[in-house]
């Protein structure tokens, strides 16, 4: 089974925002059944029953996400999903958070208009469409998050019932006060975040014993930032960003001729608790924290795992 996760963007006919003393959903179908998208090397489409299996094992963890940005915290989570005769059907939670409330109101001003699945294919078959192109029935998908978009979608046949889209956090215009965060956290090349915490990405996590001195002894020094955001989760801010004495939140492992590896689930844990106080804790600020769980919980994620919360 591969572990690249596949994202597919869907459009909306219409959409609403659902209020009661319940909370704020957004709601409508995810991905349609029997509905060829064309990838440009092959055709696909969802058969019904793809997303069964993840429904029963995680239907209401299945977090709402800002697009496909993994480096920032959910917008919301399933509350329920079904499939049903034309799609998978999905309702989500809005939390009420800052970026919460700013969705809801580009999606009631209808700045927000498509959606997206991200999912891992698990089990496909291999048809021929009628012109000879490869077509590829989606049998079982993992599905990993939903994302809220802007962009052209892939499948015209998606209903959304609700409120399911995504902007860019990052236009001033559309998202006044989000960008004007990220514009002073995020730098403009490299994709670190010049307040200190680094931004994470998607790599091999595996369980396995961790011995952290001896992997940042392993580490490359003098390097750079692209070479260090891939062992270490912190960047402090005064250091000089080439050596790797300023880095610190090492989880990776390192090989011996300094090549950064695989993250490792028992130095994950130990960095969630010392920002939680353990082993004398960390003088970093709120903000850094903050930053530095994010990035952890991120390599939680790709094991279908819950980071400890941040306290």
């Amino acid at each position: 089974m591969s572990t690249n996760i596949i994202e597919r963007s869907l459009v909306g006919e219409s959409l609403e925002v659902r209020e009661s003393a319940e909370g704020r959903r957004v709601c409508g179908i995810a991905a349609p059944f029997n509905k060829r998208f064309d990838t440009g090397d092959y055709v696909e489409e969802f058969a019904r029953g793809a997303f069964a299996k993840s429904i029963a094992d995680r239907g209401d963890k299945i977090p709402l996400l800002e697009g496909h940005r993994q480096d920032a915290m959910p917008l919301g989570r399933a509350i329920h999903l079904e499939e049903r005769t034309d799609g998978l059907y999905a309702e989500f939670l809005i939390s009420r958070t800052g970026r919460g409330e700013e969705a809801l109101q580009l999606a009631r001003d209808s700045v927000m208009h498509s959606f997206s699945v991200g999912f891992v294919p698990v089990r496909d078959t291999r048809h021929k469409t009628s012109d000879g192109r490869p077509l590829v029935v989606r049998d079982e998908v993992k599905l990993h998050h939903v994302g809220l978009i802007s962009e052209v979608p892939a499948y015209d046949d998606a209903r959304v019932l609700a409120v399911r889209q995504e902007y860019d956090p990052d236009n001033a215009q559309i998202a006044p006060r989000l960008s004007v965060w990220r514009g002073r956290l995020y730098g403009l090349d490299g994709g670190v975040l010049t307040r200190g915490a680094l931004r994470a990405h998607d790599t091999e996590v595996r369980r396995g014993t961790w011995d952290g001195g001896a992997n940042v002894r392993r580490a490359d020094s003098p390097s750079d930032e692209a070479y260090y955001s891939r062992i270490f989760a912190w960047l402090d801010p005064d250091a000089d960003p080439t050596v790797k004495s300023s880095y610190g939140f090492p989880h990776h492992e390192v090989s011996g001729d300094g090549t950064p590896g695989a993250a490792i689930l028992d130095a994950l844990a130990a960095g969630v608790a010392a920002l939680n106080g353990a082993r004398g804790g960390t003088d970093i600020d709120d903000a850094g924290r903050r930053g530095i769980w994010r990035h952890l919980a991120h390599h939680y994620a790709e094991l279908d795992m819950e980071a400890p919360p941040l306290r």
